[in-house]
Parts: structure tokens; sequence; C-alpha cells
């Protein structure tokens, strides 16, 4: 039986305790245009005319709780504006709406129907943790969603419409028990929340694990709510005696339990996802993250001797914004841009792959065949080349193991790896 990890971001246990009655913005209001241009009328379709634009809908989560990635809609604003400065996709202007689906399943399923509503082209770059309920709308009405950032829902793997481009937290966590065998530690253990979807995490690493010849030494479950001393907690992962920890935890916990485990002695190699513990996360946990080894789809903006990172951060710096300077910015989640930004220079060389209107129809049918997607930096997407058995829907495993030293998110000397056959062996 595969065991499906379902992954929370920033604040994995929180889903299970908020709803529709969470105060944020809502979905009608978010609805946008960005600075590529464009109104936010007409059709999906280009049809004949060089007027019409493509219209590429992001569904991300900002200023919640659970979840806040304002980065996901400023990359894309990036690559729009240059595919745009370049002719745009085959003649079309490209034109970036955005809906806010603030981590309320109401809103999420709000922000599917936005995107019918104002026929888009595609969905992109969706980072959501109710895409179990929004992506069986984009469905139903014909819309792809490409580039959607997985948290973990199955149905992010499975459902013939959605085309990520990574694997997501996902990818990520089956990666952690490798990461910590490269550094010569051979037993694991995890902190998780206190609800079903993280458990369900645990028990994900523990299959990986055993795959990669790791002992599971066992999980200690954290209310995410209502602790105010989080030495028992830590206490008990001491028992179990691991030379490594994955954190599955919402903020307020991961903090606390890095806290309780220095008060008590507990020294051991901390692991995380980066979607979940960026430099935001480090710089409130005062030095507590360095060393903390951290999965990610790509390595950190601060290395630029990658060649993706190079194309990501010369064109987000000409258009006024520095991802190297996060100690400034509100965009701490990297990772997410560069996924978006990807997912729209996708969009415009698939588009190149086929002759006709753009639609969402012919965008599905050219994703169906295309292979070898020459990207900027080098990155090479293949949606029509299938993943692992059970995640046909994801071609691109590999994941980079990143950890935090002054503050700051950099790279390891860590090989990269692909977690692709760990998913196949789940």
């Amino acid at each position: 039986m595969k065991v499906r990890m379902r992954r929370v971001g920033r604040g994995l246990a929180a889903v299970c305790v908020v709803g529709a009655a969470m105060a944020v913005a809502a979905c009608g209001s978010s609805s946008s245009n960005s600075s590529s241009g464009g109104s936010s009328g007409g059709s999906a379709s280009t049809g004949g005319s060089s007027s019409s634009p493509v219209k590429l809908m992001i569904i991300a989560s900002v200023n919640s709780p659970i979840q806040s990635f304002p980065e996901v809609q400023a990359a894309a604003d990036v690559a729009a504006k240059n595919v745009n400065a370049a002719g745009g996709i085959r003649g079309h202007k490209v034109e970036i709406l955005f809906c806010n689906s603030a981590s309320d399943p109401n809103k999420a399923q709000d922000c599917a129907r936005t995107a019918v509503q104002d026929k888009v082209d595609a969905v992109i770059g969706q980072i959501d943790i109710f895409t179990n309920l929004n992506v069986p709308i984009l469905q139903a009405a014909g819309i792809p969603d490409i580039g959607l950032s997985s948290n973990g829902n199955p149905i992010d793997f499975t459902n013939p419409d959605v085309y990520p481009l990574q694997a997501g937290t996902f990818g990520g966590y089956l990666a952690e028990a490798a990461g910590l065998k490269e550094l010569g530690k051979t037993r694991i253990a995890v902190a998780t929340a206190d609800v079903p979807s993280a458990i369900v995490n645990a028990k994900g690493i523990e299959a990986a694990s055993k795959i990669v010849g790791v002992k599971f030494e066992g999980y200690v479950t954290i209310p995410d709510t209502g602790v105010t001393d989080y030495s028992p907690y830590a206490e008990k992962l001491a028992k179990l005696n691991p030379q490594g920890i994955v954190n599955i935890l919402s903020p307020a916990p991961d903090l606390g339990i890095l806290k309780a485990a220095q008060s008590i002695g507990l020294n051991v190699q901390w692991l995380n996802q980066a979607q979940a513990f960026g430099e935001q996360e480090a710089a409130q946990a005062n030095g507590l993250g360095n060393g903390m080894l951290i999965t990610s789809p790509f390595p950190s903006v601060r290395s630029t001797q990658y060649p993706l990172i190079q194309a990501f951060d010369s064109q987000m710096e000409a258009a006024g914004i520095s991802p190297q300077n996060t100690s400034a910015t509100t965009y701490p989640h990297w990772m997410l841009g560069i996924n978006s930004w990807l997912t729209v220079w996708g969009i415009d060389k698939l588009a190149q792959t086929f002759t006709g209107d753009i639609t969402p129809a012919s965008l599905k049918t050219a994703l169906g065949t295309a292979t070898n997607l020459q990207l900027p930096g080098g990155f090479v997407w293949s949606p029509a080349t299938p993943g692992p058995k059970g995640y046909d829907r994801v071609s691109n495993w590999t994941q980079y193991f990143l950890t935090i030293k002054n503050g700051q998110l950099v790279t390891t000397n860590l090989k990269p790896y692909s977690s692709a056959p760990v998913a196949a062996a789940l």
C-alpha cells in the first residue's frame, strides 16, 4: 500500500482547527492584474487576435496564520514582464491574475470558481493545502493546473489535469533520511503535530528511512496549540536516542521544541523542509536553526554558482527585487517563487510546440506530448514523461540539501538527491 504524505507548509497542524470563518482576505476581492498588464476581461482563447492575452491565474495563500507565500505572485509577475518584453507568448501578452486562498477551504474553492469565471487559460504555481477541493472544480472546467507545488495531497500527483514541475514538500520529506545518512548518521526520529495528516507524514518518513537504510526510532506527537512548556516533548524525543530529528510542526511548536531541546541538552541533527523553515524562521529561532539540514526542490537563492539561481536572481534584481536581501524582504520562501517563475517560462516554451489557438484544451494536449522543454538556467521540464509508478504526474524529483548558516539559507556540498526511487518503492 502506498504511503501518501501530506504537508501543510509553515502551519501543518493548524489545518485541522481552521475553517471558513478565518478572518483573512476573501478570494473574490483578491483577483487582480499584475504589473505585466492587460485587463481582467476577455476570453480564455487567444483566437486569431494578437491583442487577446494568455491569462494565467495564481492561487496561493498570503497573510494567513498558516501559510503566506507572496513570492509566488512576485516571481510570476517578473517572468511575465520578461516574456512580454520579448514579444509575449507567440505574440500574445501574458496576463497574471492572483487569488488569495488564505488557507481556507471555502476560499480555495472560490479561487477555482473565479478562475473559471475569468476564463483563464491555466492556473499556475498553485500552493494550497486544499487542492483536494479546488482541483476538481478546475478539472470540470477543463483548466490545467500547471506548476502546482504540492503539500502532499494525493490529487496533486494523480489528477490528470495537474502538471507539477517538481515534487513539492512530498519529495522533500522522502529525502530527509537520505540526507541524514550522507552526514554519517543512521538513527532518525520525527517531532510531529498531533493530527492525522502530520502522522501520515511521519509514517512516510519511516517508510523512506527503511528503504535508504536509516533506523527509524519513532515519533513524538506535539499539540499545535495550548502548550507552554515543550520540555516534556523534548525529553520524549531524547529517550528515542536519535541522531537526527525531522520537525513536522507549525511555527510555534517548531520554535518551542528547538528551545526545549537546547534547555535539556538534546544535541541532534535537526531536519526540515524549505517551505517550512527558512531565514525568517531562523531569525525567530535566534541561532537555534543553524546547521539544520533542509530539503528543497531548488538551490538557495544565495547559491549563485547554479545557472538556475543566476538567471532567477538576475531577472528579479532587474525588477527591483533582491531575493538575497531576505532581511529586508516580505518574501521569505523563494523556492516557491522560483517554481512560479519557471512555470510562466514553461508555458511560453510549451506554446511553441504547437500551432493554433492557445487555449486550456490546446495547452493540455501539448502537456501530454511535450518533453525536454529548456527553461531558464538549464532547468529541463518534461511534462509528458511519467514519474515513478503511482506518481505519474511528476518527472522531476531532485532535492537539494540546504542549511542555515549564520542565519542565512545556503546550499550544502551534499550531492542533490532524487527521491523518485523511494516514491516508487513506497
